[in-house]
């Protein structure tokens, strides 16, 4: 079995930080969701939830939007996604 040499990264502290996240299903407790969250990401690690403290992230919900019914690549290429972006960035 190979090491796991993954390292934590914290994230800046003199910016401001958004994230995106999406899930398949209409909502968290579809089993879409629960299993395979946006088919690349689950959705509690795209929220910055974790087991380990380390790598817990305290995103301030007002940075953070969870969209639904979309897969990991539909965030790139979606007029819902980029009116949240354009929004956070007025």
């Amino acid at each position: 079995m190979v090491p796991d040499k993954r390292q934590l990264v914290p994230l800046a502290s003199n910016c401001e930080h958004y994230f995106i996240a999406a899930y398949l299903g209409g909502d968290t407790s579809d089993i879409r969701s629960m299993v395979v969250g946006d088919l690349l990401v689950g959705l509690g690690s795209a929220v910055g939830h974790h087991q380990e403290d380390l790598g817990k992230l305290n995103i301030n919900p007002e940075n953070c939007h969870i969209f639904h019914r979309l897969n990991h690549f539909e965030l790139l290429d979606n007029q819902v996604v980029h009116e949240q972006v354009l929004k956070w960035l007025s």
